[in-house]
């Protein structure tokens, strides 16, 4: 009897990442860093909600899929937002709203 599909492990060996994909996950990233972030969900919906979940890359056995990859930026955004506003946390800075 052959049991190989008993063995760890399994699924996808290389990266599954379509051009038109990286190219919408590149220019939401930029969109993200460049509109002002009351529209910072904008990009990340779209790519949440039109890209297909299996899209991903594989890195040293990591499969990061595209929304992650989104979601990291958009917290990289955030995070710059936080520190970059200082003092004017009342008016308009890092707000409950942003941590929730």
């Amino acid at each position: 009897m052959d049991l190989d599909h008993l063995r760890f492990g399994g699924g996808a060996t290389e990266t599954q990442l379509h051009p038109a994909v990286l190219a919408a996950m590149i220019i939401a990233i930029l969109a993200m860093f460049l509109l002002p972030r009351k529209y910072l969900v904008v990009p990340f919906l779209l790519c949440a909600f039109l890209i297909p979940a299996g899209q991903g890359v594989y890195l040293a056995g990591l499969h990061i899929f595209v929304l992650r990859i989104i979601l990291v930026f958009a917290w990289m955004r955030l995070a710059y937002e936080k520190f970059t506003s200082g003092a004017k946390l009342i008016s308009g800075g890092f707000t409950s709203i942003d941590t929730a």
